[in-house]
């Protein structure tokens, strides 16, 4: 298995092949994903890398995410993702992770998280 990348959507549109079909497309928006911790089997009993994704500035983050970001670099982050991985040593601290680890017509495997509508509660009646 390989790294992946963390992106927000933004819409929907579509797009047509050249018989004319129709195919619905999601659009996504990635942002800047850096590696920030490589887990290894010797270390911490599986192999996975950590990315850092959603920039931020490092003076709006608590003393232990600077801390945990020093290591690769002057950019804050605000949220941390995992992505197993097989062979860790192919994957360096602080390295970007773009676009270009998909090849064209690969399948991938995209997962989200729904924003919450919160509790109603009772209607009332007038």
């Amino acid at each position: 298995m390989q790294a992946g990348l963390f992106a927000t959507k933004v819409g929907m549109t579509q797009i047509f092949d050249e018989s004319g079909t129709i195919f619905p497309v999601t659009i996504l928006k990635t942002g800047l994903c850096q590696i920030s911790q490589i887990k290894t089997t010797n270390t911490d009993g599986y192999n996975a890398v950590q990315v850092a994704y959603g920039e931020q500035k490092l003076e709006n983050l608590n003393k232990a995410t600077r801390g945990h970001l020093r290591k690769i670099g002057e950019k804050g982050f605000r949220s941390f993702g995992e992505f197993l991985v097989t062979t860790p040593e192919d994957f360096k601290l602080g390295q970007v992770l773009n676009s270009d680890i998909f090849t064209i017509g690969q399948k991938v495997r995209v997962t989200g998280k729904s924003i919450g509508k919160g509790f109603a509660g009772n209607q009332k009646k007038k």
